[in-house]
Formats: C-alpha cells, structure tokens, sequence
C-alpha cells in the first residue's frame, strides 16, 4: 500500500480502532447536550403534570402539540401565519412517519416525483409501494423547476412529490422562497401532494437565514415531517407531522394511537426541552459546533483533494456530497476503501435504488473534527491507489503538510 497508510496497517493491532464512518448522521455522543436533557429530565419529572406517564391520557399529548407549535412558531421567519395545534400531530419516529403517510394517501404503483439523487431511507421505506418515480435533478440551489414544469406540461401527472427542501439529502442544497412557492403552486395546479422531511432544518449555522418551512406556506398542498433527533440525539427522536386540519384527521388512526406506545418519556422529555429558557442558546451552541465540523470537512478536502467537486457550499445540515472523478464504480471504490483503509463510505443513489457512478455522500456530525481531517486525508490516499490499480499509472500526485508520495 503506498503512502503512510502502509505504516498505518503495520502498527494497527485492531481495525476497528482506527475506523472512520462517514455514513452515520446522527450526532456524536459527545456533542449531545446531557446537561440540558438532564435538567429537562428533572422538570419531567419534577415539575410536570404526571399525565406524561400515563399511556392513553391525552393531556399531556395535547400540552405537547400547544408547545410544538409555538416552537414551530418561534422557528420561522417574521410574517410567518399562526400555526394551530390540530394542524399537527406526533408520531413516533421518522419511519413511521413516512409508513404512516404512505398507507393514508397512497395506493400501489402511483406516479410520485422523487429528487435525483434523494434519500436512501425514503427509498427503502417505500419499496413495498412499487411506486413509478420520476426523477427530479438537484441542483446547487435546490430542485430543478424548470425539468418539473416540462415534465407537467407534456402530460405526467403525479400523486405527490417527495422533496428535502432544507439541506437536501445528500445534496446539502435549500429550496429558496421563491421555488418553494413556486413548487406549491404546481401542486396545487396539477393536484398532487408535497411530502417534505424538513429534518435537517434546525441544524442551520447561526449565521444562515433558511426559508420557512414548506408546510406554513400552504398546510393544503404540504404534509411536512420533522424531529429533533438530529440535535438532541435518539432519546429525543419523535417526530411531528404538520400539514392542514383534514389531512391530519385522515393521518389520526395511522398515528396518533401509536404515538404513547412507550414513547411517553420522549415526548415529555421533547416538552421540556422546548419550552426550556435555555433552548435557544443550547440550539445556538449545537449549530456552531456542526460550522466548525462542516468547515474542516471542507478545507480538509481542499487540501488533500481537490479534485473533488462539492455539490453545494455547506450552510447547514449534516453532510456534504462530492464526486470523485475518475471512479466508475463508487459501490466498488466504497467496499475498496472499507478493507483497505477501515474507511466507510456511502454512495449517493438514484430513484431506482442504484449506486451513483462516482458520487458520494459524506456525514460529518457524527465525527470529531481530528477524525474529519484523518478520515479526508485517508480518502485522498485511497482515491490515489484506487485509480492507479485502474489506469496502472503512479504518477497520479497527491501532496499534504505532512507527507510527500515519492514514486
């Protein structure tokens, strides 16, 4: 193995010590504020009505869904409409979330419009649907408008579009104001539903205004799904699902019912972290930490390789996406760099569930800043003898600070 990753199989009595995952996106352990959800435990269980306790006693359920929406509220920009607690509801996690909406709305083998590339989960979650996907191609500012309205106009007919409108997953775009009201009118014209995971959004550096959630611009047209388990880890992984009065009577028996089965503490645990007089500044320090992280991925890939191409400038979210040039396979180059580097590695995929060519999508959240920086630099020596094993050429040159390939 060329480069100083020779000396790093020799002396690593243990693989997995030395592993670096880039695939997982939720936040580090130590990055999840334990004090705070401490003290929210405390207020639970101390201060609170003991109705959160009690499976099938619905106070608390409503208490939690007030206080959701005023957060909601709170998180918007100025001008924003009133969000209405019916407007909402809980449901225990993203997964069911997404099964939930699909069995209320949907039927086997409906038209549904999908970003190209798009979530893998999604993906996975909708397989037993046999949907027929159309692709939407992603660009740097978000959703190609112009490829949608063509595609409408010549007759396809769509009964929903799955879009991640914040922080696109792998992308990493936003879908800025005037395309996301732009997308809710097409909608409406030509009567199909928006599905929006806006997930990623409370994960904005502090410096970077997002756009309002796709559901205040129309609660008719959009059915959005969000979490705070991306900030405040698994503990707190009930997601909340808002959209108008009327779908959510339609999505009550798929959800509501589930949503107390063993997840009363969570929801508590969500109700006291929200309404906490410490919620802001604790967000405020969650987000500077992931800048921080996302900024050495960036520079990191920068130094060690900058052949890579970034697909958006990272202003938020929980990852980037680059493309390699010169992979033909990144299914392959990924199984290459897990057993030759201990690195981890996750292709983009298309609609159809295949592997992109060359396209890969990077988690950082989950990484120290020290293992960001290792884990670019290990994959800059992996890109190298990947492609000098393809064309069998070693003049391919990378250079870092610290080491200098000599062939």
């Amino acid at each position: 193995m060329i480069g100083p990753y020779n000396k790093f199989e020799r002396e690593s009595s243990s693989r997995k010590a030395n592993f670096i995952d880039f695939t997982t996106d939720f936040p580090a352990p130590e990055n999840i504020p334990r004090e705070f959800l401490a003290e929210c435990s405390k207020r639970l269980f101390v201060e609170t009505k003991a109705s959160f306790f009690y499976k099938g006693d619905k106070t608390s359920y409503e208490s939690l869904k007030i206080s959701l929406a005023n957060f909601i509220q709170s998180q918007q920009n100025s001008g924003a409409g009133k969000i209405n607690s019916a407007e909402l509801c809980i449901s225990p996690s993203y997964e069911h979330s997404i099964l939930a909406i699909l069995n209320t709305f949907f039927t086997k083998r409906d038209a549904v419009l999908v970003e190209e590339p798009t979530s893998s989960d999604f993906l996975r979650l909708c397989k037993h649907m046999d949907f027929k996907f159309t692709k939407i191609k992603i660009l740097k500012d978000g959703l190609d408008m112009d490829s949608l309205k063509e595609k409408l106009k010549f007759g396809l007919r769509p009964k929903a579009m799955f879009t991640i409108p914040t922080f696109q997953n792998p992308f990493g775009s936003v879908l800025q104001t005037d395309k996301r009201k732009e997308l809710i009118a097409l909608a409406e014209k030509y009567k199909f539903i928006i599905i929006a995971d806006e997930s990623f959004s409370f994960l904005k550096f502090n410096d970077v205004t997002i756009p309002n959630s796709m559901s205040i611009f129309s609660s008719t047209e959009v059915i959005s799904i969000n979490s705070l388990k991306y900030v405040l880890g698994d503990v707190c992984s009930i997601c909340w699902i808002h959209s108008c009065k009327e779908n959510i009577e339609r999505l009550y028996k798929n959800v509501d019912e589930l949503a107390y089965a063993g997840n009363q503490l969570k929801c508590g645990l969500v109700h006291a972290a929200i309404t906490s007089f410490d919620w802001n500044d604790i967000l405020s320090d969650i987000r500077t930490n992931i800048h921080e992280k996302a900024m050495s991925f960036v520079s990191s890939q920068v130094t060690f390789i900058p052949e890579a191409v970034l697909s958006a400038n990272p202003r938020g979210g929980a990852f980037v996406c680059i493309n390699l040039p010169g992979i033909d396979n990144a299914a392959t180059f990924s199984k290459f760099a897990l057993e030759s580097f201990s690195l981890k590695l996750e292709p983009t995929f298309s609609y159809s569930g295949d592997a992109s060519q060359d396209r890969f999508k990077f988690s950082f959240i989950h990484l120290s800043t020290k293992q960001i920086g290792e884990g670019i630099e290990r994959l800059a020596y992996a890109y190298r003898e990947y492609l000098e094993r393809k064309t069998n050429v070693t003049n391919i040159r990378f250079v870092s600070p610290k080491y200098e390939i000599k062939n």
